[in-house]
């Protein structure tokens, strides 16, 4: 039997993961005809069948899983080779991975990271927008900003603070004001429903954070937002003068063979010292205003 491909075990763990050739393709970034032609010639090489056919898709078989299980063990070893060396690495270039939620990517934000970019130009910010947790042991990101009140104990960071969350309303809207929820079971989102537009139909749900503030600026309805994304639009103002509610803790994080990258320590403590000044605005601070009665819509 030939030598190993790396890139076989690779096509064989996506068509694991996904259980199709389609999808596997897609995540791989290849042609599915390419993906389908090299499981079939990788597993002439072996001379075995990885994959049961079944109508519901591609599913390992007693081979399949033995082989996946090896190669998952082989790319945990390269994966913690890469992070070693990378915590060694004491260049300021390269590239960052940088997992960033929405709650917290405002403008100011984003004029920050720009400044970075100035300041460091060998350095390049992979920007990951996200609802979920990454798996930076995986590295799906290097850097995480995470909104959580029990950061994981296998990640090393630091408490950038807390952030405010209020509800929102276009002033041109008229009410009564229709809801736009986050996700469907999101029960923290039902119980602001029912405390702030109790009856009112649920217009539109997107978890979304930036998809609902583009919706209430259109007039559609209420969506309870970030302070920090939803402050700096004058078109919108918070319903009935609400207060600020707490919406969570913000955590900086990295794995701990990661922190002594000198690229890595720069973003960190950029990231620490943008969100520091952003405080007052991410706890929703400053503004002073009359709200929209929830009934009529009149101020």
């Amino acid at each position: 039997m030939q030598g190993l491909d790396w890139d076989d075990l690779k096509v064989v763990m996506a068509i694991s993961v996904e259980g199709s050739v389609r999808r596997a393709a897609a995540v791989l970034g290849k042609h599915h005809t390419t993906v389908t032609r090299r499981l079939d010639q990788f597993e002439k090489r072996l001379g075995l069948v990885l994959f049961d056919r079944a109508p519901t898709g591609l599913q390992l078989n007693e081979h399949g899983l033995s082989v996946v299980a090896h190669a998952r063990r082989v790319a945990g070893e390269v994966e913690n080779l890469e992070r070693n060396l990378l915590g060694l690495d004491q260049r300021l270039e390269g590239r960052v991975r940088l997992a960033l939620p929405e709650v917290v990517a405002s403008h100011r934000l984003m004029t920050d990271l720009a400044r970075f970019s100035v300041q460091h130009p060998q350095i390049t910010l992979e920007l990951v927008p996200t609802h979920e947790a990454l798996d930076i042991g995986e590295r799906d990101a290097d850097v995480a900003v995470r909104v959580t009140n029990r950061p994981p104990e296998h990640l090393v960071g630091r408490s950038l603070g807390r952030f405010a969350v209020a509800p929102y309303v276009n002033r041109l809207a008229s009410g009564p004001y229709g809801w736009i929820g986050a996700g469907a079971g999101d029960l923290v989102d039902a119980g602001w429903h029912d405390q702030f537009c109790p009856g009112a139909p649920v217009l539109m749900r997107c978890i979304s954070p930036l998809l609902r503030l583009a919706v209430v600026r259109a007039a559609a309805g209420v969506a309870v937002l970030p302070c920090a994304l939803a402050d700096p639009h004058d078109e919108l103002c918070r319903l009935a003068a609400s207060a600020p509610m707490d919406g969570g803790e913000i955590w900086l994080l990295t794995h701990p063979d990661l922190r002594n990258a000198a690229r890595v320590r720069a973003v960190m403590t950029h990231l620490t010292e943008a969100l520091a000044r952003q405080r007052g605005a991410l706890l929703g601070l400053g503004r002073s205003e009359q709200g929209r009665s929830m009934r009529t819509g009149v101020a």
